[in-house]
């Protein structure tokens, strides 16, 4: 085809790209082997829909349910020869976007040759600044995939990517794959879901040989920490007291977290709260694979007494890397006697995300997280953040807050990792995120 055919120029430099031609829509007279690619495209797509989740207030969240009525909107052949490259690129129109690998020749180990490559660039673009425990767990802002030939993979069409040049050993080996976009339209319904392909041929000439062996990548996971006040042995008295010392003093209180506690009764013991909450957070963040020293300083820190009226718009902090809220007073008058308590909202830092239909089904694009009195939450400093108290029916009431801003610096050594928190006015901390669905399917 790529020696008879025109090349469509779309994102490749080089090589072949066909058009005009839905060529998993073939029949295997036309086009020989396409019953056998059709059928590891379609069962690649199902296995990747059967994972996704709906978001709920389980951690692992619930399968979806209802039907999904998949349609292969377009399929494409790419033959890359020597030196043969595709450009930086997202797929609009569609939910999914995939490859099924057919030909990598050189990828022997230590050939220098690319073989079958795809990278994939974060699509966070305030996280690419980078933190210490990014670099040393390798959170770099662009992942290689390395494919081999039957390989499929599928990501979000939103996602950008682009293929390296093709380091072939000769002319005559050519990096061969058939691309493919789709369109999925959830209906909801109770789980288990059905999955309907509304274009393809009849089953009867899909031949699937081998059984499939999938593997699911979940890339540049952000962290965000909710660490309980009931975990922390907070004690309400010192607490209490903090609030009140805090309406003393006015709606905004600079530099609260370095004064001290005759100045500032309470305050003492709202610092062991964030202490052992950074610390549960870095750990959590390093996993088990780090070791050495993590030095944690807070940096910046304020406090705020608001009414209902005074919470502010969204907003994230550009001068750190980690950045955290302790929730010390969330008294709210309301009809009803229960607890009242607020919410801290977490915008999804992924903008390309949010057009796609399978995102909105799978994801929250706002992430509210209810605080109660003696709460610590910690996220990454980019992203954006507001308070609104969960009960809109409240009437009066005050809410006290401390902000702060925290920055770590890793010394690698054997584990475990050692945490150490001072609080300074000069220092900062990091962490990074993602939560969108890479499978491999071998």
């Amino acid at each position: 085809m790529s020696r008879t055919t025109p090349s469509a120029q779309k994102s490749n430099l080089g090589g072949f790209h066909s058009a005009g031609r839905n060529l998993l829509l073939e029949k295997e007279a036309v086009l020989p082997g396409v019953a056998h690619a059709r059928a590891r495209v379609k069962a690649s797509i199902k296995e990747y829909l059967q994972r996704l989740r709906r978001p709920d207030d389980s951690e692992e969240g619930q399968l979806l349910g209802g039907r999904a009525l998949v349609r292969i909107k377009m399929s494409w052949a790419n033959v890359n020869k020597e030196r043969d490259v595709n450009l930086p690129h997202v797929h609009d129109g569609s939910e999914l976007s995939g490859a099924l690998y057919v030909s990598c020749p050189g990828q022997e180990q230590g050939s220098g040759q690319t073989g079958c490559s795809i990278v994939l660039a974060d699509p966070r673009p305030a996280a690419q600044a980078g933190s210490a425990l990014s670099v040393a767990l390798n959170e770099t802002s662009r992942k290689d995939i390395r494919a081999h030939a039957g390989d499929v993979l599928i990501f979000p069409s939103w996602l950008k990517h682009h293929v390296r040049p093709h380091l072939a050993g000769t002319e005559a080996e050519r990096r061969i794959s058939v691309s493919f976009n789709v369109e999925v339209e959830l209906e909801p319904g109770p789980p288990p879901l059905k999955i309907i392909f509304k274009n393809l041929p009849a089953a009867t000439e899909d031949v699937l040989v081998d059984p499939l062996v999938t593997q699911l990548k979940q890339l540049w996971a952000t962290t965000v920490s909710l660490i309980p006040g009931e975990q922390k042995q907070v004690c309400k008295e010192s607490l209490q007291a903090f609030a009140n010392s805090l309406g003393d003093f006015g709606p905004q209180v600079p530099d609260v977290l370095s004064m001290s506690e005759r100045s500032l009764p309470g305050v003492a013991h709202a610092r062991v709260l964030i202490q052992q909450a950074v610390e549960a957070h870095v750990l959590r963040e390093a996993t088990s694979s780090l070791g050495g020293e993590a030095f944690v300083a807070i940096s910046h820190s304020w406090a705020e007494v608001n009414r209902l009226t005074d919470l502010r718009g969204p907003m994230s902090r550009w001068d750190t890397s980690l950045s955290g809220i302790l929730c010390v007073s969330c008294s709210l008058a309301a009809a009803s006697e229960e607890a009242q308590d607020c919410t801290v909202n977490l915008e999804d830092p992924r903008p390309a995300a949010v057009y796609s239909g399978l995102y909105r089904a799978t994801t929250f694009s706002t992430e509210a997280l209810n605080l109660e009195e003696g709460d610590v939450i910690l996220f990454p400093n980019w992203l954006e953040s507001y308070l609104t108290p969960l009960d809109a029916g409240a009437s009066s009431g005050r809410l006290s807050f401390v902000f702060f801003s925290a920055r770590v610096d890793l010394q690698v050594g054997p584990r475990p990792l050692n945490v150490r928190v001072q609080f300074w006015e000069d220092y900062a901390l990091q962490v990074p995120m993602a939560s969108f669905m890479v499978l491999c399917v071998a």
